[in-house]
């Protein structure tokens, strides 16, 4: 691998990582600013290496990254990402004990925004991150949106409005690392 790298430049060194592409979108055409950023995670056929950096990142339900892994042996995946870049949440940190080298309690507070302007922001963002399956280049590889089987939206059916709210409800996290506390 680093030979690869130092010789022609190329290889798993010659990134930045696992997310190379992104965008950024504006899901209510307000504003020239983006509320929303797009990563896509290029994930290779049997590339236990990448998928394994990506869900460990996430903290992803170990049962859908089985079911990642067992779709990855036969088919490259391509995981977008939604991420909100103007969160109105707020979570909470509490100190466990008096103890310095107890670790903090964290509650996120993903998603619980008064005017559930969050949940709309990602509900929005959905059908344009779908949008991609439309072009010539996806339609070229029969690209489709896989059900990974979210244990708590088994009972919707896949790929409507009320499995999308039930999926950034249950899998939806950040792709930044919480900061700062007063």
């Amino acid at each position: 691998m680093r030979h690869e790298y130092l010789i022609n430049r190329t290889g798993r060194l010659a990134n930045v990582g696992i997310s190379n592409i992104h965008g950024f979108l504006n899901t209510k055409n307000n504003s020239e600013y983006a509320d929303t950023q797009f990563f896509f995670i290029a994930l290779p056929k049997r590339d236990n290496l990448s998928l394994d950096t990506f869900t460990n990142a996430i903290s992803m339900n170990s049962d859908i990254s089985k079911k990642l892994k067992m779709y990855n042996r036969d088919h490259n995946i391509l995981v977008t990402e939604i991420t909100l870049l103007q969160p109105k949440s707020r979570g909470k940190i509490y100190l466990r004990s008096k103890n310095p080298s107890d670790y903090q309690v964290v509650e996120t507070g993903y998603l619980t925004d008064a005017n559930g302007e969050e949940l709309e922001a990602f509900f929005s963002a959905i059908p344009l991150a779908g949008a991609q399956l439309k072009t010539g280049a996806f339609q070229t590889l029969n690209a489709e949106i896989s059900d990974f089987d979210i244990p708590n939206c088994r009972n919707l059916d896949f790929d409507t409005d009320e499995y999308w709210k039930c999926a950034v409800r249950n899998i939806g996290t950040t792709e930044y690392y919480p900061t700062s506390c007063v």
